[in-house]
């Protein structure tokens, strides 16, 4: 199934109508998208792994690549509890 994503409007469609994307409806069924945006992308990849131990870890990974990068961005410090 295609998913074709070049504007606003579609965007909005796009994450009114993901839930029943997610439904077992959907189980069988290969997303392709075409859009630029790295998270809508990030979504339909979770969305093809149809496996939910894999798509748990996938999630879970990618949000922590999305947390570290923008934390390199703003240039946080992180602390860390050293035991003495």
């Amino acid at each position: 199934m295609d998913i074709i994503i070049s504007n606003e409007k579609e965007r909005k469609r796009f994450f009114k109508l993901l839930p029943i994307y997610k439904s077992f409806l959907f189980r069988f069924v290969y997303f392709d998208v075409v859009t630029e945006d790295e998270h809508i992308s990030a979504i339909i990849k979770a969305l093809n792994i149809k496996k939910r131990r894999q798509r748990i870890l996938f999630i879970y990974e990618t949000a922590c690549q999305y947390i570290d990068k923008y934390m390199q961005e703003k240039k946080f410090v992180i602390l860390k509890k050293i035991n003495v």
